[in-house]
């Protein structure tokens, strides 16, 4: 089986990796050297450019920006340089009714595909082999899409480790929206406020602001072209949430309206609540905070210690003291083992705060 990757992005290569660990014939094309080299060289194979192959691939992935999938698909088509196709973009509506629109027979060769994996970071330098296992890939076949085509296209989901989910189209645009898109407006608009109004609190900074911000790190340029695609799904909940934000500053200027406030917070956590855990269905977990310094081995005795006691570490985060030497590790563990791994961490010298009990773990 060949397959064909035009885009040595961080997903191409990633699927790249993961295809050609498996034995996979794969080719790269992407209009940077830099990156073109960086991919082949990851795979640690010379590989074939779209331009010197000779035979169409069983399958080409388009893993270009989303406004450049279509036109990259229908090129590629244009020269016979495939058999079948799919994409990785994460707007999926558009994308269907501009190859659709172009030529009939591409449409039963093409199936829509869009991984919910990724990183805050971009470029083949940040590719990872494993960035699918486990992970959600949403598959978006239409009624022209051929049964062969799918067959295919889930194959090499089932070769990277993905889990695939199919849905139509226009589900996946309004599905990404609210899960993916309007967390990525958010975080954004957190992380600018810092910009607009930074002062010395900024250092004060927790885990978090941290958390909450992460994702705002991401390529502007990739994303603005994701937002605009997708903006007649997204808009209206944005607007639902600028009305809700619209009430609660409202509330804030009244001093009787506390009932409010906590309707506006107690939703929060009803939400939080539907959020899947690490075994499917949520559970409750213990955390207990530890107290290291910030030396070289301190993680890896804290683990090996944990292994020691017997007791699986479900969860784990940190949180740096700004202007000092330590930081608070956060092990989430199960209740009924929290007590045995507490005492056993204390009498091997660790300086462990009160848990916080129970703790919900998404």
């Amino acid at each position: 089986m060949k397959v064909q990757i035009i885009g040595a992005g961080l997903l191409g290569t990633s699927i790249g990796m993961a295809l050609a660990a498996r034995g996979i014939q794969v080719g790269f094309s992407d209009l940077s050297v830099r990156s073109l080299k960086l991919a082949e060289g990851l795979i640690n194979r010379d590989l074939p450019t779209t331009e010197d192959s000779n035979e169409p691939a069983d399958l080409l992935i388009a893993a270009v920006p989303t406004a450049q999938v279509p036109s990259v698909i229908i090129d590629a088509f244009r020269r016979n340089l495939a058999f079948n196709f799919t994409d990785v973009a994460s707007v999926k509506t558009k994308c269907v009714a501009e190859i659709e629109a172009f030529d009939a027979a591409l449409a039963t060769i093409y199936c829509g595909g869009h991984p919910m994996a990724g990183r805050e970071v971009s470029g083949p330098e940040s590719a990872q082999s494993d960035l699918f296992e486990g992970r959600p890939w949403i598959l978006t076949p239409t009624h022209a899409t051929s049964a062969e085509t799918l067959s295919l296209v889930s194959g090499v989901l089932k070769v990277v480790g993905a889990t695939e989910i199919r849905m139509s189209p226009s589900d996946h645009d309004r599905a990404v929206a609210l899960v993916s898109h309007a967390p990525q407006v958010l975080a954004s608009l957190m992380a600018g406020e810092l910009a607009l109004n930074s002062s010395q609190g900024v250092p004060l900074a927790g885990q978090g602001l941290r958390d909450v911000t992460r994702i705002a790190a991401s390529d502007s340029r990739l994303w603005s072209g994701i937002l605009s695609a997708n903006a007649n799904a997204l808009n209206p909940i944005l607007a639902s949430m600028h009305g809700r934000l619209g009430d609660l500053i409202s509330a804030l200027n009244e001093p009787a309206e506390m009932r409010s406030i906590a309707d506006f917070l107690d939703q929060g956590v009803a939400g939080r609540e539907l959020l899947p855990g690490k075994h499917g269905a949520r559970r409750q977990y213990v955390v207990l905070p530890v107290l290291i310094d910030d030396t070289p081995g301190q993680l890896k005795r804290l683990f090996n210690d944990a292994g020691d006691a017997q007791i699986n570490i479900e969860d784990v985060s940190m949180e740096h003291s700004p202007g000092h030497p330590t930081g608070l590790v956060q092990i989430s563990v199960a209740p009924d083992a929290a007590p045995d791994l507490e005492r056993y961490l204390r009498e091997r010298g660790w300086r462990i705060y009160p848990p916080r009990n129970p703790a919900n773990l998404a």
